[in-house]
C-alpha cells in the first residue's frame, strides 16, 4: 500500500528521485538544490508517495503562508499515472494544511486529466495566465479552492 510522506532535508533519495521524475516530467525542471530547499524552508512542502519497496510514485511541492497556500508542482511517474497517486498527494496536502487555507495553482490548458482532478477536490477557475508556460508556449488556467469554513462560524457551510 502506497503511502504519503512529507520530506526532510534527511530525505536525500527520496529527493533525488523527485528531482530525477521533475526532469522526466517537466520542460523546466527544479534542480535537486531547489527540492532541498523546499523540503526546509519554512511554509514549504514536498510530499512523496512512495511505494512499499520505496520507490517514487509521485510527488507535490507547494508553499504557504497564514492561510493562502500555492500548490506549485505535482508530477507522477509514468509506471504509477491513472491510479489515483496525485488524488492521493493532493488529499495529503489539504490534510495537512487544514481548514481555513485558500488553496491556488496553475495548469496547462492543455491537461485536461489535472484539471478534471483539480476540480474533483474543489478547485474552480478564475482566470488565465497567457503565455506562462515555456516549452511549449501555452497559456495556464488559474485554479482556486477557497478556503473551507467551519459552519458553525458564520451559519453557511461551504461544499
Amino acid at each position: 500500500m502506497p503511502k504519503v510522506k512529507r520530506l526532510t532535508e534527511r530525505d536525500i533519495p527520496l529527493l533525488e528521485q523527485a528531482a530525477s521524475l521533475e526532469r522526466k516530467c517537466f520542460a523546466d525542471p527544479w534542480s535537486y538544490e531547489m527540492f532541498q530547499l523546499e523540503a526546509t524552508r519554512r511554509g514549504g512542502m514536498v510530499l512523496a508517495a512512495v511505494n512499499e519497496s520505496g520507490k517514487l510514485m509521485g510527488f507535490l511541492t507547494a508553499s504557504y503562508v497564514m492561510d493562502t497556500a500555492d500548490l506549485t508542482n505535482v508530477a507522477v511517474h509514468p509506471e504509477f499515472r491513472r491510479q489515483g497517486v496525485g488524488g492521493m498527494l493532493i488529499e495529503a496536502m489539504l490534510q495537512e494544511l487544514g481548514d481555513g487555507v485558500e488553496v491556488l495553482l496553475e495548469v496547462r490548458v492543455s491537461n485536461q486529466a489535472a484539471i478534471g482532478m483539480y476540480e474533483s477536490f474543489g478547485f474552480v477557475p478564475v482566470g488565465t495566465r497567457k503565455n506562462y508556460y515555456d516549452h511549449p508556449v501555452e497559456d495556464a488556467i488559474l485554479m482556486k479552492r477557497d478556503a473551507r469554513r467551519d459552519a458553525s462560524s458564520d451559519g453557511n457551510e461551504e461544499v
